[in-house]
């Protein structure tokens, strides 16, 4: 499952956004959902395992112990008394293994229900004003509207580990109560709300309130571990600077032969060290800037086939990236659209003749030029050498 969701979120990268921050956040706490699921899951089927063990021996010994056969000591003969019969652990076990089974539902739902609650009251009208293009008017009233969300969900979240204590206020249960529909909506309580009020009204509230307390905590943290180990930073160093100075970085994604998990979104050549005249460069089409390019080059989503026709399509998107080899920019470059097996990713591609180039350290920098504004796009260096 854990594999399923890295495919997902390299998939949304590649083909949805590149600006991707929210989409790890949500694989991040998908991980965590599953983790808790799994993790029920094999203490079920390990305790199941016990339980299908002391099934399977009632109907081999029915009888159980033969203490007879034993022929024990007086001392020994009591801790024989003392062990359960077949027939109540099978009903011991059993009570084990469906309350282990539905409290990994629960948690499992618990952390998937919060995310949907936060996700439909700000995730969506966030893109939803953004993509209207109306986020601007709504702007100055934004922070107090996450505001009024966040104390709803911490109200929810307290009535969660009391047991319902904000539903037992007389006079406050009835302000709460249209929010309480709202939240059990959202937060697809129906599928679990079952199993929490059978917990609710058998279980210890203060061993709930603290267990409920830690597995929030706990949530938090293996958000945040997920969320490091998705994203292309290497985890053993945390200085900021590799990602915030796009000039001085040596990203490995821009080189083919460096990094096959990791690769870049904007540009790719096929190594550090370049031997020879010629230099392979892959330009990834961005689905950030994808509109402007369609508007400017005519391409037909509907019918997905281009207005104007390939060829002068690939004339219309050698205007909208520009190569340039240090402080030369290149004319009269060409391009091909090309399809990267290897990570399914859509672009152009060229090949730059860089016999001029002297031998040593280079950079080559691609702008994207679009009618509103000019984009710092990627800037790779790479070695030229002469020497095979």
């Amino acid at each position: 499952m854990p594999d399923l969701l890295d495919e997902l979120l390299l998939f949304v990268k590649r083909e949805i956004t590149n600006r991707y921050s929210n989409v790890d956040n949500f694989v991040s706490i998908m991980k965590v959902s599953v983790f808790w699921l799994v993790l029920g899951l094999i203490i079920h089927l390990i305790t199941r395992g016990i339980w299908i063990g002391l099934v399977g021996l009632s109907f081999v010994l029915p009888n159980g112990i033969n203490k007879d056969r034993l022929k024990f000591a007086k001392e020994f003969d009591k801790e024989v008394d003392r062990i359960s019969g077949i027939n109540d652990l099978i009903i011991r076990w059993e009570k084990i293994c469906s309350s282990i089974f539905s409290i990994s539902f629960l948690l499992f739902m618990s952390v998937i229900g919060a995310y949907a609650f936060l996700f439909c009251l700000l995730g969506v009208p966030y893109f939803l004003f953004d993509f209207l293009g109306v986020y601007k008017i709504i702007d100055p009233y934004w922070d107090a509207y996450s505001i009024v969300i966040l104390i709803i969900a911490l109200i929810v979240t307290i009535d969660y580990l009391t047991f319902g204590l904000v539903k037992k206020i007389p006079v406050f249960s009835r302000v709460y109560l249209p929010f309480s529909r709202l939240v059990r909506v959202i937060s697809l309580s129906f599928l679990y709300r079952p199993i929490y009020y059978a917990w609710a009204s058998h279980a210890n509230r203060w061993i709930f309130m603290v267990v409920m307390t830690l597995f929030i905590v706990a949530n938090f943290v293996l958000a945040d571990r997920f969320y490091k180990t998705d994203r292309v930073d290497v985890e053993n160093s945390k200085v900021s600077l590799y990602f915030s100075t796009m000039a001085e970085g040596a990203y490995s994604g821009y080189y083919e032969d460096m990094d096959d998990e990791f690769y870049s979104f904007r540009a790719q050549i096929p190594s550090d060290i370049i031997e020879g005249d010629v230099l392979r460069v892959f330009v990834a089409m961005s689905p950030d800037h994808e509109e402007d390019i369609v508007a400017k080059c005519g391409f037909d989503l509907a019918e997905e086939r281009w207005k104007i026709g390939a060829a002068n399509a690939l004339d219309c998107l050698e205007g909208a990236y520009q190569l340039s080899l240090g402080d030369s920019v290149l004319s009269d470059v060409k391009y091909k659209f090309h399809f990267r097996q290897a990570n399914q990713q859509k672009g152009l591609i060229t090949w730059l003749n860089i016999k001029s180039l002297p031998e040593g350290l280079n950079e080559l920098k691609v702008k994207l030029i679009l009618p509103q504004d000019t984009i710092r796009y990627a800037e790779i260096p790479f070695y030229k050498t002469n020497t095979p």
